[in-house]
């Protein structure tokens, strides 16, 4: 009896444990491009991701890459599942070409799980999303005001709204 219910017990702690690191944060202040960060030659905008660090190329174990995210539409279509690297051989994230418009970004985030961010993507420019905890938005006093942080503090990119 007493081991069915130690069984019943991890069973339980298991399942309340398992979905509560499951959770995606969900930040509402949409993220617009960088001042000064053109994309030229297109009609497209570009959106770089800077997703959590992961030890994932099988070709090289020992260096880290950006993690895989997901691109969705304003209406929630799938729009790209992104293999964040720039190339085989570059730790770099990549910079995708869309139309402009608004998007959801879904995409791991340094210490923090899942998060889904609002972009918007301009014609001529690059929407920077900065989630690996190591690359930071360089801004001048100005613009740290317009930053838009994670709820523990960590910026990921600059407000849409201070254009």
């Amino acid at each position: 009896m007493k081991k069915q219910l130690s069984i019943c017990l991890i069973g339980c702690a298991v399942a309340v444990f398992g979905c509560a690191g499951a959770r995606t944060v969900v930040l509402h202040e949409t993220l617009g491009p960088a001042a000064g960060v053109e994309k030229p030659g297109t009609e497209h905008g570009g959106l770089r991701v800077y997703s959590e660090w992961a030890l994932t190329n099988s070709s090289d174990p020992t260096t880290p890459q950006h993690r895989r995210y997901v691109i969705y539409a304003e209406n929630g279509s799938l729009v790209q599942r992104v293999r964040n690297r720039a190339s085989s051989f570059d730790s770099q994230p990549v910079t995708v070409e869309l139309p402009p418009g608004r998007y959801k970004v879904v995409a791991p985030a340094y210490g923090y799980g899942m998060v889904a961010i609002p972009v918007v993507v301009r014609e001529h420019q690059t929407t920077l999303v900065y989630l690996d905890g190591s690359t930071k938005p360089e801004s001048t006093a100005d613009a740290a005001a317009k930053l838009v942080r994670l709820p523990n503090g960590m910026a990921v990119g600059w407000s849409d709204q201070a254009r």
